[in-house]
């Protein structure tokens, strides 16, 4: 491939979730193992100064990054109110729309945004990995699906080969909404995975007999620990190597206005203030480890302190520690004896440095959690929240603790070996 040009990152997602911060991060930390750092374009998802508790990521992109270009999104999501934000969703959902619709007219039309004049310096557009498209009962969100559809149908009018780094799709239903999704995902010069299940679910609504597919480490995996920062949270929380098993909690439904009918957080609150305070207090009975229970994001903030009171009631050493930053994790989660955790991202951030973990999923947030797992050969340490048995989850913690030196030896392994497999495709397109 040519290599003038610029290679365009849409988007990234923000800094109010570590998990959704890390995916840039890592993001940069592969891409930047290939071509100069400086060759690299990012689009924020939000606007230029963007304050609130979203967060702009831009700012410490070029911290980390120097050399990385980094431009504010062309949709406005920086507004407070709630007739504020529906006025810049519409708006920018109509001028998504327009430009996929009407292609190639609207083009100048759109040029008047920084990241779409940059496309005619691009040499390759890349949308970003994470939890990108489905359309089914539980989850629609058209605003959503419009923003990432966007820079890949506008680069395929002006002839710029596009791809979509490990990402999780679906699951679909047989709508035309899921038969355009699959269009995206056809007329990709490649598309990576995250899971085998991911790419089940495309090849029901898409044909990739003509597109490269590939299933491949989120890009979490690919950030690296600074000993600096591992240094520092491990003061911060005042814990020593494998004296701790860390837990990460979670109630929230995957985004905003989902019915509670289909995804019910006091139900799920209601299943974990009557299961995890016992299997903890258990856990750390048998193991004799401190429980660290840390918050990843801020929708994390009551269930976590209403497992921490309760275990503390009962007399249990146990701390609550808020973190924001993927490298903190990192650290943390380094030093960790196991992990115990509800989100997807938390678990990277240990599996990533060789720490074993026990996913506790929900199947309202789809199945993203055990299809990893599976891929990693540790689906025995997957577990459904409402239908798993309180006895074999603690079995499972305990486990971890006591075997941690050999899965972390399989952990590491498989990292190294899938981590080679992306470099090598990603080198071959980039």
């Amino acid at each position: 491939m040519d290599n003038k040009g610029y290679i365009i990152l849409f988007y990234a997602w923000g800094t109010s979730n570590a998990g959704d911060h890390a995916l840039c991060l890592g993001a940069l930390e592969l891409i930047s193992l290939v071509v100069p750092i400086e060759s690299i374009v990012v689009v924020s998802r939000y606007k230029a100064n963007y304050t609130s508790n979203n967060g702009d990521a831009s700012s410490n992109i070029q911290q980390l990054f120097p050399g990385v270009k980094v431009i504010p999104s062309p949709f406005g999501f920086s507004r407070e109110t709630s007739i504020q934000k529906l006025l810049q969703y519409s708006q920018g959902f109509l001028v998504a729309l327009a430009g996929i619709v009407l292609s190639k007219i609207h083009i100048p039309f759109l040029r008047r945004y920084q990241p779409f004049r940059e496309l005619n310096n691009a040499r390759l557009v890349l949308l970003n990995g994470g939890n990108l498209f489905y359309w089914h009962q539980v989850r629609r969100a058209p605003a959503r699906l419009v923003a990432f559809a966007l820079p890949l149908v506008l680069a395929n009018n002006l002839g710029i080969p596009y791809g979509l780094l490990p990402n999780t799709s679906g699951p679909f239903d047989q709508s035309i909404i899921s038969r355009l999704i699959g269009g995206v995902y056809q007329r990709a010069q490649f598309v990576m995975f995250r899971d085998t299940q991911s790419l089940k679910n495309t090849r029901k609504i898409a044909d990739l007999s003509k597109t490269k597919a590939y299933v491949l480490p989120d890009l979490a995996f690919f950030l690296t620990e600074k000993k600096t920062v591992s240094e520092m949270v491990m003061a911060r929380c005042g814990c020593c190597r494998e004296d701790f098993l860390a837990v990460v909690l979670r109630v929230a439904p995957l985004g905003l206005g989902i019915s509670k009918r289909l995804d019910n957080p006091e139900n799920t609150t209601t299943r974990l203030m009557g299961m995890i305070p016992d299997v903890l207090a258990k856990v750390q009975k048998e193991t004799l480890k401190k429980i660290l229970i840390v918050e990843q994001s801020d929708d994390d903030k009551e269930i976590s302190q209403m497992i921490f009171a309760a275990l503390k009631s009962k007399g249990n050493n146990v701390q609550l520690l808020r973190l924001r930053d993927p490298y903190e994790f990192i650290g943390l989660y380094a030093n960790a004896s196991a992990l115990f955790s509800m989100r997807l991202h938390s678990m990277i951030f240990a599996l990533g440095q060789g720490t074993p973990v026990v996913g506790l999923w929900r199947k309202e947030l789809g199945e993203k959690i055990p299809s990893m797992m599976e891929d990693l050969g540790l689906k025995e340490y997957a577990f459904e929240l409402m239908s798993t048995d309180p006895d074999q989850l603690c079995q499972a913690i305990i486990r971890t603790v006591i075997r941690r030196t050999d899965l972390r030896f399989q952990i590491t392994k498989y990292n190294e070996n899938r981590k080679q497999k992306a470099l090598d495709v990603l080198s071959e397109f980039l």
